[in-house]
């Protein structure tokens, strides 16, 4: 990712739609994305690169521009 350097922190804001226990991105359906109650995020590394890490996840109902993080984008 080249939106920041080496060990600097990046906020990154994704919008989802959960509806009848499916998880919805830009429409497409993230299969078993959301099980038991419960969503699934997964990571993946990219040859070459660092470890991917997330220090914390932030989930709000409505959306991003129902927030006050859409005032920083």
């Amino acid at each position: 990712m080249k939106e920041v350097g080496k060990n600097s922190a990046y906020d990154h804001y994704i919008e989802i739609e959960i509806e009848n226990q499916k998880v919805y991105w830009k429409g497409m359906e993230c299969k078993e994305s959301y099980q038991e109650g419960r969503l699934r995020v997964e990571l993946e590394k990219i040859h070459g690169k660092d470890n991917p890490k997330i220090d914390g996840i932030v989930v709000v109902r409505g959306g991003l521009i129902d927030t006050d993080y859409y005032m920083v984008m």
